[in-house]
């Protein structure tokens, strides 16, 4: 099972803007490239090493996963739902494991 909490994907509904593969870099992204996604996961603080109890915590870990399928081009409505989840992110309290001065 894995540690990371994943928000919504970026690029599979319309609300979220749309993400193409990035299928040729000497080409203006107009194409019809594949659809693809971006998403972005935390580590909650119930995961992190010495936190293991705080289950009603909204804090997360000093860590965060961007992933995406391939290299993908964002449109202006995908690149705001990905500035909004790394905000929240950013804004989130952060647990670390003790011992980690980071």
């Amino acid at each position: 099972m894995s540690i990371w909490a994943s928000r919504t994907p970026i690029g599979w509904s319309a609300d979220y803007g749309k993400v193409k593969v990035c299928e040729d870099s000497h080409r203006y992204p107009d194409y019809d490239g594949g659809l693809s996604e971006v998403e972005v996961a935390s580590i909650p603080a119930w995961c992190v090493p010495g936190h293991e109890d705080q289950y009603e915590s909204e804090a997360v870990g000093p860590w965060l996963r961007l992933t995406g399928i391939e290299s993908v081009v964002l449109d202006e409505q995908a690149v705001r739902v990905l500035c909004g989840q790394l905000c929240e992110w950013l804004a989130q309290d952060k647990v670390r494991p003790p011992g980690d001065a980071s």
